[in-house]
């Protein structure tokens, strides 16, 4: 019998927004910061609801006497809301907002959709984005928040990768030209070239929670030959396809779908739409690499938050090269030897881990 799934194309309900508030309040949270701290009933130590945090936070924000100043509390809007998720949601398998909340557990797309939603109930200006090469060359199935701040400034923010701040190679996002958004890939050094860029509309988000679920039935239809499975998974690719049409990787996994049902002809129709062109070819290249994979790792072993951040910054994640331990070391005021014992115990650690399941 066909397990049954959730629709994968439906968006935050509010349903799910009351249960993220009820998450919230339940949450171990950071300092409020700064700009948030006074004038609030029963002094800084009282607990903000959600929705009294949100009204204080966007009172603050319009309130902002210049774009600088505006700027700069939503900067630290940005690093509280990262620490209050990096410290109550550790790295998972989920991606659904309810299963998210419920287990702790996010993959990029749940981890994104947590930040989206609570920035936008803090008035920040928040949207997802595809990351097809990331800051290390790899081609990747991945996703990460764009911030719009005052000024016209953008920050990445990627709490997979641990950085608030990540310079990605390759984006899938929204660009606007002589006032028209579409959706398309783009470099990162071209940025620049549009008028302005925003995050995905939340039909091409809806679009990849479905290929999401595509791939859970094509890979169980796959290795089982149950023909249920794999029509399943055709459906939702289906589905994603007509909510995301320029994302080849979806059509590619739609052909081969449809080749494990015996289905050449519709396959190979697939496969030509999908690989034509330098876009489809890097969007059917990615795949999940054993060391992005293995972050989830750094959660289950327990890893402290300032020993998590050195790895990250040794092996590579913050800037896409690794970073030298000396310069970690000068970085977090700690002796080279201490930061070299640190890196070598989450390697040796990491490396006899068993592979996270899919």
């Amino acid at each position: 019998m066909v397990a049954v799934e959730r629709s994968p194309l439906r968006r935050c309900r509010p349903e799910s927004a009351l249960t993220l508030a009820g998450t919230f309040r339940r949450w171990r949270l950071p300092a409020l910061p700064g700009g948030l701290r006074h004038g609030r009933r029963g002094g800084a130590r009282e607990r903000p609801t959600l929705t009294a945090l949100g009204r204080l936070s966007r009172s603050r924000l319009a309130r902002a006497g210049s774009a600088k100043a505006r700027a700069r509390l939503e900067l630290s809007l940005v690093d509280w809301l990262w620490a209050a998720i990096r410290g109550n949601i550790r790295r998972g398998r989920l991606f659904e907002m309810d299963r998210v909340l419920a287990a702790g557990e996010a993959d990029c797309l749940g981890y994104a959709r947590v930040f989206q939603e609570l920035g936008r109930g803090l008035g920040l200006d928040v949207g997802i984005v595809e990351v097809l090469v990331d800051n290390a060359g790899r081609a990747v199935p991945h996703v990460v928040n764009i911030v719009r701040l005052a000024g016209s400034r953008i920050r990445f923010v990627d709490l997979w990768y641990g950085s608030r701040n990540i310079r990605h190679r390759r984006l899938g996002l929204q660009v606007r030209r002589r006032g028209r958004w579409r959706v398309i890939d783009v470099d990162r050094r071209d940025l620049r070239r549009w008028e302005d860029i925003r995050g995905l509309p939340p039909r091409c988000v809806d679009a990849i929670a479905g290929y999401m679920i595509g791939n859970r039935r094509l890979e169980r239809g796959a290795s089982s030959g149950d023909a249920g499975e794999l029509q399943e998974a055709v459906r939702c690719y289906t589905a994603a396809i007509e909510r995301y049409p320029g994302n080849s990787r979806i059509r590619f996994n739609r052909a081969v779908a449809l080749e494990n049902l015996g289905d050449r002809l519709a396959a190979r129709a697939d496969y030509e739409v999908a690989l034509q062109g330098k876009a489809g070819l890097i969007r059917v290249q990615a795949r999940q690499h054993d060391e992005v994979v293995q972050l989830m790792g750094l959660d289950r072993m327990g890893v402290s938050s300032r020993d998590e951040e050195m790895y990250l910054w040794c092996a590579g994640f913050m800037t896409g090269k690794g970073v030298p331990p000396e310069r970690v070391a000068a970085r977090c005021r700690l002796p080279v030897r201490e930061v070299d014992r640190i890196i070598r115990r989450i390697r040796s650690r990491l490396a006899g881990a068993p592979r996270p399941p899919a």
